[in-house]
């Protein structure tokens, strides 16, 4: 994504997100204790990622330090080069998990899973007829 584009949408990425998957921050601030409230009728938001014209609140954690428009875009580059490898090792059948070799795709579900090592490497759609 462009700065010019990224700018249109995204006020500051807080330098410290580490994702919604982790339930702190890299500065030991629980997401849970800093949702911002935006606008009645739509849905929380978080300040580390504050969208303009969504919730651009950013008040509601004093840690919040936005990244700087070189460093979002370089924090965009390495999200882009890891994906990058991530399908790479997948297309050559090594789980990029552990990096071994997959014998086999298994699929539970939507889930695919790698065997033998039995990591998840994604999702699959139905098959339609």
């Amino acid at each position: 994504m462009s700065d010019s584009t990224r700018g249109q949408k995204i006020r500051g990425e807080c330098r410290h997100f580490r994702g919604i998957r982790k339930s702190t921050c890299a500065a030991g601030v629980r997401y849970a204790d800093v949702w911002a409230e935006p606008e009645p009728g739509t849905p929380r938001a978080l300040p580390c990622l504050a969208i303009i014209g969504y919730c651009e609140r950013v008040d509601t954690c004093e840690k919040y330090d936005p990244l700087t428009p070189e460093e979002a875009e370089e924090r965009d580059r390495a999200n882009l080069k890891a994906a990058e490898e991530f399908v790479a090792k997948l297309r050559a059948n090594i789980c990029p998990i552990c990096d071994r070799a997959i014998e086999a795709r298994v699929k539970v579900g939507r889930c695919v899973y790698a065997k033998p090592c039995g990591h998840r490497l994604g999702q699959a759609m139905r098959r339609t007829k």
